[in-house]
C-alpha cells in the first residue's frame, strides 16, 4: 500500500514538472482515453492545452488505468439468423393465396315443358294500407300490371315492386300502431307503419315468412293482411 502511494506521488510530481516545461521542449502530448477526458472535463484533445487542474486529473486517471485497467466490455450476443430454408418457408406461407370462395349454386331451371306461373307483390308506402298480390299467372307482364293496379287503387298510390316469385304462395304482413286505446280489425283504429312481403311453397309458409319479416323490422303489432296461392296446374 505504501509503495502504491509513493508511486502515485512520483507520477503526480512528474506530471507537474511536465506541465512546467516549455512547449518546444515537451514531446508529443500523451493520448488520454475517452473515459479520462469525460471524468476530468477535458475540453481540448491535447492534455497540455487544458488547465493545470485538468492536466493533473488526466495524469491521475492515466496512472489508475495503468495500475488497474478497466474490465473488458462484454460483447452483446446476437441471436443467430434463421436459416435460408426457414425464411423461404415463412415467405412461402405469407405469399400463399387465400382459398377461393365457394361458388354459389346456379338456380335450378324448371323442367322442360313445365308451365311457369308468376306471382308479384306491390306495396304502397305507409301509412297507406294498399297492396297488390297476384299469384298463378302464366303471363309475367300481366302479373306485374295487375298487382300494381291493385296496389294503386282509386287514390293512385305510388306503389313499388316488393317481391316476385314463381310457382309459390305469397303473403303480406303489416306493422300497426293503434290510433287510440284499442286496436281492432277496423282500419279506423290503427295506422300502418310498415308492410312486408313473404312467399313460400305453401300458404302457411308464405304467411310465416311475411310475419317473421315484419317482426324482425317492427317492434309493434304485426298482422297478416293477405295470403294467396296459385291454383295447381
Amino acid at each position: 500500500m505504501r509503495m502504491r502511494r509513493a508511486f502515485l506521488s512520483l507520477a503526480l510530481l512528474a506530471a507537474l514538472a511536465w506541465s512546467d516545461l516549455p512547449a518546444r521542449a515537451q514531446p508529443a502530448s500523451p493520448t488520454d482515453s475517452l473515459t479520462c477526458q469525460q471524468q476530468c472535463g477535458a475540453r481540448l484533445p491535447r492534455r497540455q492545452d487544458n488547465p493545470q487542474e485538468v492536466q493533473m486529473c488526466l495524469a491521475r486517471c492515466e496512472i489508475r488505468e495503468r495500475v488497474q485497467p478497466p474490465p473488458p466490455s462484454r460483447a452483446v450476443r446476437q441471436a443467430p439468423a434463421s436459416p435460408p430454408r426457414q425464411q423461404g418457408r415463412a415467405n412461402a406461407r405469407q405469399a400463399a393465396p387465400a382459398p377461393p370462395a365457394a361458388a354459389r349454386p346456379a338456380p335450378v331451371a324448371p323442367p322442360p315443358g313445365a308451365e311457369v306461373r308468376y306471382g308479384v307483390i306491390y306495396l304502397a308506402p305507409p301509412p297507406s294500407r294498399n297492396y297488390g298480390l297476384t299469384v298463378g299467372l302464366a303471363d309475367r307482364n300481366a302479373a306485374h300490371r295487375l298487382s300494381e293496379q291493385q296496389c294503386m287503387g282509386p287514390q293512385g298510390a305510388a306503389c313499388r315492386l316488393a317481391q316476385e316469385f314463381t310457382d309459390r304462395c305469397g303473403a303480406v304482413a303489416q306493422g300497426l300502431i293503434p290510433r287510440g286505446l284499442f286496436l281492432t280489425n277496423s282500419p279506423t283504429t290503427f295506422n300502418v307503419m310498415i308492410a312486408v312481403p313473404g312467399s313460400g311453397a305453401t300458404q302457411p309458409q308464405a304467411e310465416q315468412d311475411a310475419m317473421a319479416g315484419c317482426r324482425q323490422r317492427f317492434r309493434g303489432t304485426c298482422r297478416l293482411a293477405a295470403s294467396r296461392c296459385s291454383a295447381p296446374g
